[in-house]
Order: C-alpha cells, then sequence, then structure tokens
C-alpha cells in the first residue's frame, strides 16, 4: 500500500478508516490487490453509495429550510 497517491503517517492497519482509505485509493488507482483485499474493496465500494446517497439527502434538507 505504500504506492497510493495520498499516504498515511504512522497508519495503524488494524483501523478500519485507514485500511477504508487505502483500499479506495488503491481501488480509484486501478491498483492490482490480493484476492481477499479486492473482496474487502468490493464490499466497502458496496457501503460507500448508501453513504453518499444520506449525504445528498441531508443536503438537500438543509438546503430547502
Amino acid at each position: 500500500m505504500n504506492r497510493v497517491p495520498h499516504k498515511v503517517t504512522n497508519p495503524k492497519y488494524n483501523d478500519p478508516h485507514v485500511k477504508t482509505n487505502l483500499l479506495i485509493q488503491a481501488h480509484m488507482s486501478r491498483m492490482q490487490l490480493s484476492a481477499e483485499m479486492q473482496s474487502d474493496t468490493e464490499t466497502i465500494l458496496g457501503k460507500v453509495g448508501h453513504g453518499l446517497t444520506g449525504l445528498k439527502r441531508t443536503n438537500e434538507l438543509e438546503a430547502s429550510e
């Protein structure tokens, strides 16, 4: 994971936030990952869409107030 564009200083690889950050960067950079890491990436990407939809709806609600 030392080839990702935005390095993490003193990463704690057991922190899910760090792992998510690195896996999304690797995905966006089209890096080859092991089968296990690819599976983790697919899980994360499946959840990211729901989070982005929630943020969009929150912004729309705040804009309409």
